[in-house]
């Protein structure tokens, strides 16, 4: 448990996969596991491994070369950019949708430009509830991890989404219909805020020091993605109806 509780994703993964190693053999005892044709010696002091036959390496120059550690990094940049991406692109639908059909369905005997204005009112929703977000579930990846974090931020507005294209109208609902749109549109801001903050941080702290601008900055690109990605599906959607 002392090898796991390390300060960077390094020297985390370093004591997990030591921990592996001790509990794949048949058996140990006081530190000492049967590998093949000797032992393997784990030191708490200087984090060394020992072989027969080899010199002591520091963990984290055994687990960068044995282990790959570099494929998790990109997996973790890959991740989070894809995330963002999914993240932005059910953003941006709402107002590229919104601004075409929510003034006919939930505002209706408001005037056009009214109605168009208070459809962007709702719109604006989303940016007032990312701060929230980003602090929520700032606060509770470093408690339960940003794996988890991200998870919960992207059923989040995937549900939301959803629920906004299942919304009954003004015709049905009345003055509830639109109420239920803003509260939608919180939790769409809400998720987008936890959601990009973790990615950048995941991004980051599984990054090198010297390429953490790089790896920072991948995340970032999840937003001009889900933008291109949410005009060209409401684009096709439009064109396929005879909008």
């Amino acid at each position: 448990p002392s090898a796991i509780k390390c300060g960077s994703p390094v020297e985390s993964a370093t004591g997990i996969l030591a921990v592996l190693d001790m509990h794949s053999s048949t058996q140990h005892d006081h530190g000492q596991v049967p590998m093949g044709n000797g032992t393997l010696k784990h030191e708490r002091h200087g984090h060394t491994l020992q072989q027969p036959g080899r010199k002591g390496r520091t963990m984290t120059q055994a687990i960068e070369s044995a282990s790959g550690l570099s494929a998790y990094r990109r997996r973790a940049a890959i991740a989070s950019m894809i995330g963002t991406t999914i993240e932005w692109y059910d953003f941006f639908a709402y107002g590229t949708v919104g601004a075409l059909v929510f003034p006919k369905l939930f505002f209706p005997k408001s005037d056009p430009y009214v109605g168009l204005m208070q459809t962007f009112l709702t719109y604006a929703i989303g940016f007032v509830a990312r701060p929230l977000g980003s602090v929520f579930f700032g606060h509770y990846g470093d408690r339960i991890g940003r794996k988890t974090t991200l998870i919960i931020t992207l059923l989040t507005m995937g549900l939301a989404t959803a629920l906004v294209g299942l919304m009954p109208t003004y015709a049905t609902l009345g003055t509830l219909a639109p109420l239920g749109l803003v509260v939608l549109r919180f939790l769409q801001g809400f998720s987008a805020g936890g959601e990009w903050a973790g990615a950048v941080l995941l991004s980051v702290e599984w990054s090198k020091q010297e390429r953490r601008g790089l790896f920072g900055s991948l995340p970032q690109l999840g937003s001009p993605f889900g933008l291109v990605l949410s005009s060209t599906v409401a684009s096709l959607g439009l064109a396929a109806s005879g909008t």
